[in-house]
């Protein structure tokens, strides 16, 4: 998905959308919670709502990775994460590279980078 939004800035809606769906029966199927996933999908739909993210793939990312997180904690470091991996990815893309309008910036490659550093911190810690 990452590739695709940055070469293409477009997003196949049927991928995210049966990935949210498999792991909603997964986390049904053995017996998890679905806490954080809706709680990704508030936070989704606050980003959203402020402007801050704008295509509905983007939303559909931030839910699959709060389904897949497992605490509380896990998901306030995804929150803080995204928040200031998302402030700077913004700032370096609009100022260094040819997107200047805020809108053209491809934004689920920047969800691939947190995703990394959240399985690498929780790794570590």
């Amino acid at each position: 998905m990452a590739l695709s939004d940055i070469k293409k800035r477009k997003i196949i809606s049927i991928f995210p959308t049966t990935i949210i769906f498999l792991l909603i029966i997964y986390k049904i199927f053995y017996g998890y919670g679905l806490e954080f996933g809706i709680l990704g999908f508030v936070l989704a739909w606050l980003l959203y709502e402020f402007h801050y993210y704008r295509g509905r793939a983007d939303l559909k990312t931030i839910i699959i990775i709060s389904l897949i997180l497992e605490n509380l904690n896990q998901f306030y470091l995804f929150m803080i994460l995204l928040g200031v991996c998302g402030f700077i990815y913004q700032l370096v893309l609009s100022k260094i590279t040819k997107y200047h309008e805020r809108n053209n910036i491809p934004m689920i490659p920047l969800f691939f980078i947190v995703y990394i550093i959240l399985w690498y911190l929780i790794f570590i810690f």
